[in-house]
């Protein structure tokens, strides 16, 4: 099975109303950003759906170059034909008793093209994505509504209409300053005492000092409250250690390599770990974090349908891969772009079982939202 041509679109999807910032917090800034659909085609007339952020065309028109006459079924996922291997050497490690042969390090696939060959081997061999990532753990993907930062009475507004969508816990932008405690009292009056909430200020808590602050303002409510990188990212895990062991409220980390995972495991720096990877990396890594008993949702980027499924996929194949996972995108946004996005009831995604992601897109919809196309062969 080898690449024929790849079809890339190029799109913005608008975010619904209730996902939208308040209007003091100034103008959306998501509905700025494009996110990449492509289709993989191939001599045997499969076609794989792949997804991502941003407009990659020169990559994939690089790694075309490569791929051109590779027989996906045999090329290996955790090893693939791809530019950083061909044109990286640097990366290369020799055991230097030659008992092993070369291998990489960081070779890896662009986002949108790993989900798209993991879509082709699964139709291909009749089997869900989640079966070649070694099977499901569960047959639900609890999943956390979306909203960026809000005022008290457009948290509570946002949150009771996202209730009635299906939705059991939310997970919320905002920023030292922000009249947190009232925003936790309107979304448990609209929604009841059990919708948890994960608090996400994207480092902008700052430092221990005002971060222990709102933890313990918080805390007196006695809600299911998460924090989420109070600090800058992985700037000073010190802070993050500090913060864990005085803290009432349970931390979270977002990270995107096992490297970093190592550090926070060897530290027990958090509580909980949120994961922004590539397919294969994010199964490594939730394999780690379930051996060191952290739990941990999928991060995303509200992406569209494809790559969200894909996210599902990787949750449902990880052992502790449990808590609301950011990935509502396809819920949240004016379309989902294909003919039936999977059901989500009682806050949580049904796992498929058909071939691949089991998807379909919708021609009419890829038509009103694209920005751009191109064809590369």
């Amino acid at each position: 099975m080898r690449i024929t041509k790849i079809e890339g679109y190029e799109l913005s999807v608008p975010l619904k109303p209730i996902s939208l910032r308040s209007e003091i917090y100034g103008p959306p800034d998501w509905e700025l950003k494009v996110h990449t659909l492509i289709e993989v085609h191939t001599d045997e007339g499969i076609v794989g759906l792949g997804g991502g952020q941003a407009s990659v065309e020169s990559a994939l028109r690089a790694e075309m170059q490569v791929l051109r006459g590779v027989d996906l079924e045999k090329m290996s996922l955790a090893r693939p034909e791809c530019v950083s291997k061909k044109y990286s050497p640097w990366l290369s490690y020799r055991d230097p008793w030659k008992a092993q042969r070369d291998f990489e390090w960081s070779t890896h696939l662009p986002e949108s093209l790993e989900c798209a060959f993991y879509d082709l081997l699964g139709k291909k061999y009749g089997c869900p994505v989640h079966q070649i990532l070694g099977g499901a753990y569960r047959d639900r993907v609890p999943v956390d509504f979306w909203m960026d930062r809000k005022t008290p009475e457009d948290a509570g507004r946002s949150c009771a209409e996202a209730k009635k969508m299906g939705f059991r816990s939310v997970k919320m932008k905002c920023a030292l300053g922000d009249p947190l405690v009232e925003i936790v009292e309107a979304v448990r009056d609209a929604c009841g005492p059990d919708f948890a909430i994960t608090m996400d200020p994207n480092g902008r808590f700052y430092r221990p000092a005002e971060a222990l602050k709102i933890a313990g303002e918080l805390a007196h409510l006695q809600h299911p409250i998460i924090i989420e990188d109070p600090f800058p990212r992985m700037v000073n895990l010190d802070w993050h250690v500090l913060f864990r062991q005085k803290s009432p409220l349970p931390l979270a980390i977002h990270l995107h390599t096992p490297e970093q995972l190592v550090d926070v495991i060897k530290r027990e720096a958090c509580d909980y770990l949120n994961f922004g990877a590539g397919m294969k990396t994010a199964v490594e890594m939730g394999h780690m974090a379930s051996a060191a008993s952290i739990p941990m949702w999928h991060g995303s980027n509200l992406d569209l349908s494809i790559r969200a499924a894909s996210e599902v996929h990787v949750s449902a194949a990880v052992r502790l891969m449990v808590l609301p996972g950011d990935t509502p995108g396809p819920f949240i946004r004016e379309d989902d772009l294909v003919k039936e996005y999977y059901p989500m009831e009682d806050g949580c995604v049904t796992v498929p079982w058909k071939p691949g992601y089991g998807l379909d897109l919708d021609p009419n919809a890829i038509d009103r939202y694209c920005k751009r196309r191109y064809s590369i062969q």
